[in-house]
């Protein structure tokens, strides 16, 4: 994986303990009909806007299906093609489909042995990625299969559990040092890369749980970071095909000026921020409004 794949990889440890944030009685209506207008036409807007600027000689008729139905993870030729951060997208979905199964296993047997259920099934996959041969630093096929990934999920579960509980945990500075020698040792010993997102899963979770158990409001930065992730759907949808774009064409029109990899950087991701801005007013947000409306109707078509 990139740096970007990594990160997308990751992040479902955030994403799923948001979900776990409210009490009340589990809806499966009203849960899919949310994720389907926060996610769904904001993807295929932006999916539709990159299909036409690469043109169908960059995308077939193979390719563009499998992007519709959130597939695309399942296919190497296809996994990084039109943008390359939408496999993320695609195990999303995936991991929402079995959210309900995974409720299920919640209430019957409580987080915590869910959790051992879920590494335990990770290693398995990572057992059987070593015994094929594949290669988990770049197959993100298998390496995100969402059976694979599931441990994210309920690792971020667990984190949820652990906030909502007022449980405490202290970061100790030994403990810090052992994973980071063992994230060396690991690279050092190849066969071991198998386990080694795991492993990197475990360490993100103990530094969470060290890091909420200390605080007690939010910072200036931390309440500026919560606007931003307001944002950070759009940014995500926009962010990897833009940079290349703006980066070229800046390299490329302005090549008397001498512009480094830096400062496009800073100036690419400055434009695709207002972009974000603009995305999430004017079409995430009517998205999600269009979704409220269409659910109390067919609420009330249904009483």
């Amino acid at each position: 994986m990139d740096w970007s794949s990594t990160i997308s990889y990751y992040k479902w440890i955030f994403n799923s303990s948001f979900l776990f944030k409210g009490g009340g009685e589990f809806s499966v209506k009203s849960f899919f009909n949310k994720r389907f207008w926060r996610i769904y036409p904001p993807y295929i807007v932006f999916l539709l806007i990159f299909c036409i600027w690469f043109g169908v000689s960059r995308i077939d008729l193979n390719n563009f299906i499998l992007h519709i139905l959130l597939l695309q993870n399942f296919s190497r030729n296809y996994v990084y093609s039109i943008n390359g951060a939408y496999w993320s997208l695609a195990l999303e979905a995936q991991l929402y489909f079995i959210y309900p199964f995974f409720l299920l296993l919640l209430k019957k047997i409580g987080i915590n042995y869910l959790l051992i259920l879920l590494i335990a099934l990770n290693l398995i996959f990572s057992i059987y990625e070593g015994v094929c041969h594949i290669n988990p630093m770049s197959d993100i096929v298998f390496t995100a299969f969402v059976l694979k990934s599931w441990v994210i999920w309920g690792m971020g579960a667990w984190l949820s559990n652990f906030y909502f509980q007022n449980k405490k945990i202290k970061i100790s500075f030994p403990v810090v040092f052992v994973f980071i020698v063992g994230f060396y040792v690991i690279f050092f010993f190849q066969v071991l890369l198998h386990f080694v997102y795991l492993y990197v899963s475990v360490f993100l979770v103990y530094l969470i749980a060290s890091y909420i158990s200390t605080k007690n409001s939010l910072s200036k930065i931390e309440v500026w970071l919560s606007r931003v992730g307001k944002i950070s759907y759009s940014f995500y949808l926009i962010h990897g095909p833009l940079i290349n774009i703006l980066r070229f064409g800046l390299q490329k029109h302005f090549s008397f000026i001498p512009i480094n990899y830096c400062t496009t950087s800073i100036f690419s991701f400055g434009i695709i921020y207002l972009i974000s801005e603009v995305s999430y007013n004017y079409l995430e947000k009517p998205s999600i409004e269009i979704g409220k409306r269409f659910y109390k109707k067919f609420q009330s078509h249904i009483l």
